[in-house]
C-alpha cells in the first residue's frame, strides 16, 4: 500500500473503522491487503493494530483467514520486544494451516513464517528457515502459483548465501529467472539481476594478485 505523506493518521483512522465495522472475513482481507511487504527495523503499529482488530472479528476456530491473519501478525511483531508472543503466533498459524491442508494458505503462512521466526536462536540452531523456504518452493509450483514460488526461491537465496552454498543460490536465481520471464512482471525482473554478485564478491577473486 503507498501511503502519502501527511495522509498516513487519516488512512490509519479510515482502516480501523472499516475494520471495526465489517464482517469477520472482509475484516481479515483488508488486513491483510493493508499490510506493508518488509520493513527492517521498524514495527508498523498500523498495521498491528488492523491485524488484532480482524483476528478478533475471526471465530475463534480453524479457518484458513485465521490462519493467515496470525502469521502476518507474527511477522509484523519481528522487530518489536515480544518475541516470545510473536514465535507462538507463527507456530499456531503453521500447525493451524497444516491442520487445515490448504496448500495455497500454507505457502503464506510459511513465507510470512520465514521472517517471524528470523534470529529465534532455536530455529537457526535447526536450519529451520531453508526447509520453510524450500517448502514454500515446493507447495507454491505444485498449485502453479509462479508468484509465490519467485518469493520462496528469494527467501531461499538469501539462506543459502548463509550457509555459503554458492552453487544451491546460482541454481535458485537461474530457476527464479526463468520463472520471472513466464510471469513478465516487472516487479519481479527487475531485482534478479541485483541480485547476481560480480565476481570480486565470490572467494575466489581474493586470490588474484595485487599490484
Amino acid at each position: 500500500m503507498l501511503r502519502q505523506a501527511g495522509a498516513e493518521p487519516h488512512l490509519a483512522e479510515l482502516a480501523h473503522h472499516y475494520v471495526e465495522a465489517a464482517p469477520g472475513g472482509d475484516a481479515a482481507r483488508a488486513a491483510l491487503g493493508l499490510g506493508t511487504e518488509f520493513t527492517a527495523g521498524i514495527v508498523d503499529q498500523v498495521e498491528v493494530d488492523l491485524l488484532e482488530a480482524a483476528l478478533r472479528a475471526l471465530p475463534d476456530a480453524d479457518g484458513l483467514l485465521r490462519a493467515r491473519v496470525l502469521a502476518r501478525l507474527a511477522k509484523a511483531l519481528l522487530f518489536s520486544p515480544a518475541a516470545g508472543r510473536r514465535l507462538a503466533l507463527s507456530g499456531q498459524a503453521a500447525a493451524m494451516a497444516r491442520r487445515l491442508g490448504d496448500p495455497a494458505t500454507l505457502a503464506a503462512v510459511l513465507y510470512d513464517r520465514h521472517l517471524a521466526i528470523w534470529g529465534s536462536p532455536e530455529a537457526e540452531v535447526a536450519g529451520e528457515r531453508l526447509a520453510i523456504a524450500t517448502e514454500v518452493v515446493r507447495l507454491a509450483e505444485a498449485i502453479g502459483d509462479r508468484e509465490m514460488a519467485l518469493r520462496g526461491r528469494g527467501l531461499r537465496r538469501s539462506d543459502l548465501l548463509e550457509q555459503g552454498d554458492i552453487a544451491g543460490f546460482e541454481a535458485d536465481l537461474a530457476a527464479s529467472e526463468e520463472t520471472a520471464r513466464q510471469v513478465r512482471q516487472l516487479h519481479y525482473r527487475w531485482q534478479l539481476p541485483l541480485a547476481r554478485p560480480r565476481p570480486p564478491c565470490w572467494p575466489a577473486a581474493s586470490a588474484r594478485p595485487r599490484r
